[in-house]
């Protein structure tokens, strides 16, 4: 007989079992906290990326004068520059932005700009559009 102090092969794997059994919804937790972080990211990575096409077109309005297309698809600005949508694409300067939709709007000198993404809510997620609107003068400010 074997007088050894130490666990079985048995011992070791029983408490390996009961181990995984008790940690599997921790490791549930960490996997929602991390799809969660990664959702969060995603939709800040589009705000963001709409906030500067909004702000550049702002800049450029502020320099001068400046005349929305009559089908509200596009601005010429004062230096003969213009912003146009079409086909899916908002072209600035050497700039070409996928967007699903744009639209500007000058109502009581205040200039507005839609945007329209398509991205998903989430990641991994379906794509969906996600609509923005940025006012100009108080550029910066979503609604």
């Amino acid at each position: 007989m074997r007088t050894g102090r130490g666990f079985t092969m048995i011992e070791l794997a029983i408490v390996l079992g009961l181990m995984a059994l008790l940690l599997t919804p921790f490791l549930d937790l960490v996997v929602s906290v991390y799809r969660e972080t990664r959702s969060l990211s995603v939709q800040a990575d589009l705000m963001a990326e709409a906030e500067r096409t909004a702000n550049a077109l702002f800049r450029r309005a502020a320099l001068g004068p400046y005349q929305i297309h009559p089908d509200n698809h596009g601005i010429r600005f004062a230096d003969a520059s213009e912003v146009r949508f079409q086909d899916g694409i908002l072209r600035m300067g050497q700039q070409a932005i996928p967007l699903q939709d744009f639209a500007a709007i000058r109502r009581n000198g205040v200039l507005t700009v839609h945007l329209c993404f398509q991205a998903p809510t989430r990641a991994g997620g379906p794509v969906k559009p996600r609509f923005f609107s940025f006012d100009w003068p108080a550029a910066g400010v979503p609604r």
